[in-house]
């Protein structure tokens, strides 16, 4: 059994039932199946946090405005990183958090970091919190006055707010959107699209980076950007794209104001949504190239044909392999675990619960779809407060349970698992060929959920290096 963080509980909890935490999907509400209640936070860190993303950007430093109660997982998170050397903080105490003071406690906070800094930031992460929503702080005059103070640095305005995770824009949301204003409006190059506002790099391999590749069409990313210049010089792309649903907000912002296309490719994994995201792009392509998009469904459809027929042949070798063996993922390891689970049903796979507390509304078709065809597939919480109890009980089923994701693996506490996030920042069918590979090597090679789950920022060195 995995050990859980916090202190022992010897309480009877035997009769605890999943009631509440478990749900048919034909039963589930979408796009919220479970209320907003209080929650159980799991020990599976495995995604990225604030911290994580705000190290792509090169030459950039971070400092957190925070008290040192709340500071201390974001230090830890720094620590682990081994990321010291581009974080800081500045820690109110409670005087200042109440007599009015708290805006130039902030900015002469920032100022002394700034001036003690033994190498000049290109630009500045600042990050207030709740307390600044607790007592009304003047964002506008912290920026500003720090604005005037260092004009050869470019600041962000980020929030570490969780108060506002569910009523407003997230802490993640308005963190991408400062971290694309840097890449403006420079002279287009034809030959240069961006990806902006993910944390996982696209591969070469993708269906989206080999479309492209064929029209002489380059893609670049903060994750290959070794300066600060670098990242700028994006600003050159003529059309910006984008897979991660939190940073949508900030790239249509971006768009909106440059004049300048975007296209938010959603980590299809049906091969008609696979198509029709193809088809989109393929489109941007021609009209771009002053050609008939019309022209573009064929070299699609040419494509769409050749890679489908090879993840058919994939998928009967992995139902060969697999059998019947129950197939559990979660919203972590699958940016859209909805349609993941209908690709994989479709195919024979034996999946038989998802591990999500509310889906992206993109995913209502694939809702109904399986509503309709897998009607007992499972929905199951992770932050219902009985998740900590029912899960060790509901442990022990005869043969062994694949897994995909880190909380899949935990709640299931299964050695066979696919370790990835976000869907490993794969895309199409080139994901979903990567997708079954991993499925079968998982089958057969077991890992220890309890040593690698609780590690925070899966894949995070290999973006940065």
């Amino acid at each position: 059994m995995l050990k859980r963080i916090g202190p022992a509980i010897h309480a009877d909890h035997s009769k605890i039932t999943s009631e509440g935490a478990v749900v048919a999907i034909r039963d589930a509400g979408f796009p919220k199946p479970f209320p907003w209640e209080l929650e159980y936070n799991c020990p599976v860190h495995e995604n990225w946090n604030i911290v994580h993303t705000g190290r792509l950007i090169p030459e950039c430093h971070a400092i957190y405005v925070c008290n040192d109660n709340c500071l201390r997982g974001v230090i830890m998170t720094a620590d682990e990183m081994n990321g010291q050397s581009q974080f800081s903080a500045v820690m109110p105490n409670e005087r200042d958090s109440i007599n009015g003071r708290l805006e130039q406690v902030t900015i002469d906070g920032v100022s002394r970091i700034i001036d003690r800094l033994p190498v000049r930031p290109r630009a500045v992460q600042v990050f207030l919190v709740c307390m600044h929503h607790f007592v009304g702080a003047d964002e506008r005059y912290i920026f500003k006055t720090l604005r005037e103070r260092y004009p050869d640095i470019f600041f962000m305005q980020c929030w570490m707010d969780p108060i506002m995770q569910k009523v407003a824009k997230t802490p993640e949301q308005k963190q991408r959107y400062q971290m694309m204003l840097p890449v403006q409006p420079l002279k287009e190059d034809p030959h240069h699209v961006n990806v902006l506002g993910d944390d996982l790099r696209l591969p070469e391999t993708s269906d989206v980076a080999r479309l492209l590749s064929a029209h002489g069409i380059q893609i670049r990313q903060v994750q290959d950007c070794k300066t600060y210049d670098e990242y700028v010089g994006m600003g050159d792309g003529w059309l910006t794209l984008v897979r991660s649903p939190l940073a949508v907000y900030g790239v249509k912002r971006l768009s909106d104001s440059s004049g300048r296309p975007y296209l938010y490719l959603n980590v299809p994994m049906t091969y008609d949504a696979i198509r029709l995201g193809l088809l989109e792009l393929m489109k941007l392509v021609y009209l771009h190239e002053h050609k008939d998009p019309a022209l573009a469904t064929a070299e699609v459809d040419a494509f769409v044909e050749k890679e489908s027929c090879a993840c058919d042949a994939a998928f009967l070798a992995l139902k060969e392999r697999l059998g019947d063996t129950p197939v559990v993922l979660d919203y972590l390891g699958c940016v859209r675990p909805l349609s993941t689970a209908r690709l994989l049903l479709s195919h024979g796979i034996h999946v038989t619960k998802v591990y999500a507390d509310a889906f992206d509304p993109i995913e209502e078709e694939d809702a109904l779809w399986l509503k309709k065809h897998a009607p007992e597939l499972l929905i199951a919480s992770t932050n219902h407060p009985k998740a900590r109890y029912v899960a060790p009980v509901e442990r022990g089923r005869e043969g062994n349970v694949l897994a995909i994701g880190p909380k899949a693996a935990f709640f299931e506490n299964t050695p066979y698992f696919v370790n990835q996030i976000e869907s490993n920042g794969d895309w199409g069918f080139d994901g979903i060929k990567k997708l079954i590979e991993h499925m079968k090597q998982a089958f057969v090679e077991e890992k220890e959920p309890e040593e690698l789950v609780p590690l925070k920022g899966l894949g995070w060195e290999n973006c940065v290096e």
